[in-house]
C-alpha cells in the first residue's frame, strides 16, 4: 500500500462500510497498553535478551491509526495528551514499528489533533526516514552479528 494518508483514510472508510470491527470496543488507553507489548526482555540468569513478539503491538498501531482517521471512532480518541504519548512511543521505537507505520501514525495524529509547539518539538526529535535513506537496510531484520551473539552468550557447551 502506498505511503499516503488519503489511501489509509479510504481503507478505514471501506472497513467501516463493511462493518469490520477493527476497534473491538477498545478505548485509546487499551490500545496504548497493547502498543507496549512485545518488548524485548533481558534474562539475567542466561545473560541474554529474549526477543518479544511485535505482532500485537503492530496491530495496535493500526487500530490507533483507525481511531484517528475514522470519524465515528474519533470520540474514542478524544484525549490528545494520551494520543500524543502513544504517537511518540510509536515514532521513537524504530525496531518495533517499521517506517510506514511510524510515518502514517504521526501524519494521522497531526491531522486529527491540534499539535502544540512543544509536542511538535518532541515528535521532531525522532526523524522518520525511509529504509532507502538509511542506506537501504531494513531496521527490522536480524543481522548475522545478532545471531552469533546468541550462541556466544549462552551457557550451553
Amino acid at each position: 500500500m502506498p505511503c499516503q494518508l488519503a489511501d489509509y483514510r479510504v481503507l478505514c472508510n471501506s472497513l467501516n462500510t463493511l462493518a469490520v470491527d477493527v476497534v473491538k470496543h477498545q478505548r485509546l488507553q487499551d490500545v496504548v497498553r497493547e502498543l507496549k507489548t512485545g518488548d524485548d526482555d533481558y534474562d539475567p540468569v542466561e545473560r541474554r535478551t529474549i526477543k518479544g513478539s511485535k505482532a500485537s503491538a503492530r496491530n495496535a498501531a493500526f487500530t490507533m491509526l483507525y481511531l484517528f482517521l475514522d470519524s465515528e471512532s474519533a470520540s474514542l480518541a478524544r484525549d490528545s495528551n494520551i494520543a500524543y504519548d502513544a504517537v511518540l512511543y510509536v515514532v521513537s521505537h524504530r525496531r518495533k514499528f517499521k517506517y510506514r507505520t511510524r510515518k502514517m501514525v504521526r501524519e494521522a495524529f497531526e491531522t486529527s489533533f491540534p499539535v502544540t509547539h512543544k509536542q511538535r518539538m518532541g515528535l521532531d526529535k525522532w526523524r522518520i526516514t525511509s529504509p532507502q535513506q538509511d542506506g537501504g537496510q531494513d531496521t527490522e531484520g536480524t543481522t548475522e552479528e545478532e545471531a552469533d551473539d546468541y550462541l556466544v552468550d549462552s551457557d550451553w557447551s
